[in-house]
């Protein structure tokens, strides 16, 4: 961080200190390779496969497990000196060669770490003289831990995909574009970026309702929906928004019945869930593709626009809050041509009428969001919804339009046309949890929202915690539920307003607590 007024003030207790541009204290993020091995596994009947030392793997596969309260099988390449010096293809060979025999994957992901990419091994190369048995699959996906979070990790592995499992158009036509349906309603207010990648028209393209399919195979009733760094609680969510739309949906990754289920006891390590190979060679025939949370996807909306160069493609927040979610919904109605169904806006009208009933204990409250980039935009729009102020918002590494996006997720929410109207908000990026702390030293908020790695800054400055993001590794079955789409709204309102409450009352003796809050 350039800018050392932005990590520091003259009110913070921490005292004098040397610059630190160049030093992380307490990283907020994960590495790519998690990234990539999160999205790996959904994929049904897939293995990831580190290629690296050991120690990677280990640390990877903790994070998860610490989350998801379960063991994952995550082999990896265990690169030695020997591999520093000369290379790790043959590391790589054994490696794959083995996982098909021991555990008969349908597909095996294979990703980077640090030490590969430095040593430079030519993955492409490899894999391309790699045996693979027939019917079987490998994909090879780039994830040095030094350029990016693991958001982009996830991103990475998902454009790897697309790009290397999903079958290509046919060419046996002009290429032609598939038109939106004009916008049947007004009610849902769009945050979303529609990026329409040529003007030609899609002149055979038949009703959407019928399955139309035009001379290239692209398909107009069927949508790719991409959910970003989620847990399978708000996958679900995301689909409750989009599935109603189109007649066929395709989820990648799919981790719902994956991370979410009991290792099975049987010879077949493998959960039921995840995406099927099949379906993510069909992926270029979407007509649509709805890509969830800006940070882990964008990388996966470039490889499906080069895959399904016809397709027409929207890229949305995380539909966290009503706004957000009513984003997802218009951009999904304007696609579709489909009328909202009476169920998805029976939910809104609940997801509202609760934000509205919380107004006299939220309003005005002062919230620090502490998470990855993503999460942190939904959040941000989130508290506004509710009438909160989202006075700082902490994240690690993030896209240079990060700052941009998070005042426009704010005016979004606020009812603005534009940020500048949009009462301030300090932004820390890219931070650490040290800058967390000295700000929080030097100013006030009322609740904290952040994944569970937040609660002792939060135990430290007196103020409750609601836990949000990944990792919650301190809270069983915390996955099962979602803060996403218009009941996910309720869940979190509820989880925020409880908090403050429960602070309130902290301080009162046992014989002064309140019975009943209302009426």
């Amino acid at each position: 961080m350039d800018d050392p007024a932005r990590r520091t003030s003259d009110e913070c207790t921490f005292g004098d200190r040397p610059d630190r541009r160049d030093l992380t204290i307490d990283p907020l993020n994960p590495c790519m390779s998690l990234g990539a091995m999160y999205a790996a596994f959904g994929i049904h009947r897939a293995m990831p496969l580190s290629h690296g030392a050991s120690g990677c793997v280990r640390f990877q596969r903790m994070e998860i497990a610490r989350h998801f309260q379960r063991v994952l099988h995550v082999p990896s390449t265990m690169l030695d000196d020997r591999a520093a010096m000369y290379g790790g293809e043959d590391d790589v060979r054994e490696a794959v060669a083995n996982v098909f025999r021991l555990y008969d994957p349908e597909t095996i992901v294979l990703f980077t770490t640090c030490l590969s990419e430095t040593i430079g091994d030519d993955m492409q190369g490899i894999v391309d003289r790699l045996d693979v048995p027939e019917g079987k699959r490998a994909v090879w996906v780039s994830t040095p831990s030094y350029t990016g979070s693991h958001l982009a990790g996830y991103g990475a592995c998902v454009a790897a995909m697309i790009g290397q499992l999903a079958r290509p158009l046919r060419q046996e036509a002009p290429l032609s574009r598939l038109d939106a349906h004009p916008a049947r309603s007004d009610a849902w207010l769009s945050q979303s970026e529609v990026h329409s990648p040529c003007s030609e028209t899609w002149s055979d393209r038949g009703d959407a309702d019928s399955g139309g399919v035009n001379t290239c195979g692209l398909r107009g009733d069927r949508a790719l929906l991409v959910p970003g760094w989620c847990d399978p609680a708000d996958v679900e969510a995301i689909e409750e928004l989009v599935a109603p739309f189109f007649a066929d949906t395709i989820m990648l990754p799919d981790i719902r019945d994956v991370y979410d289920v009991r290792p099975s006891d049987a010879a077949d390590i493998y959960p039921p869930g995840g995406t099927p190979l099949r379906r993510i060679e069909e992926v270029a025939s979407c007509g649509f593709g709805l890509f969830i949370g800006i940070e882990a996807t964008e990388a996966a909306a470039r490889a499906f626009e080069e895959a399904s160069p016809l397709a027409r493609i929207v890229r949305s927040a995380l539909p966290i809050g009503v706004t957000a979610s009513d984003a997802i919904v218009r951009a999904a109605h304007e696609m579709s041509g489909r009328v909202v169904p009476d169920r998805i806006a029976e939910q809104r009208r609940r997801a509202v009428e609760a934000l509205m009933s919380q107004a006299d204990l939220l309003y005005g409250k002062r919230a620090m969001v502490i998470c990855d980039a993503d999460a942190a935009c939904g959040l941000a729009g989130f508290l506004v919804d509710a009438g909160m102020v989202p006075a700082c918002v902490v994240a690690g590494d993030t896209a240079s339009d990060f700052e941009e996006r998070l005042q426009g997720c704010i005016a979004s929410a606020s009812g603005e046309r534009s940020a500048a109207n949009v009462l301030p908000c300090a932004v820390l990026v890219p931070s650490d949890w040290l800058d967390a702390e000295e700000w929080l030293a030097a100013h006030s908020v009322d609740i904290i929202l952040g994944d569970s790695r937040n609660k002792r800054l939060a135990a430290r400055a007196g103020v409750p915690l609601v836990r949000v993001g990944f990792p919650n590794a301190d809270r069983p079955l915390s996955f099962i539920d979602s803060y996403m789409g218009y009941r996910g709204t309720i869940r979190l309102l509820r989880d925020i307003a409880g908090a403050l409450i429960e602070a309130e009352e902290a301080s009162l003796e046992p014989h002064e607590l309140p019975i009943a809050r209302y009426f």
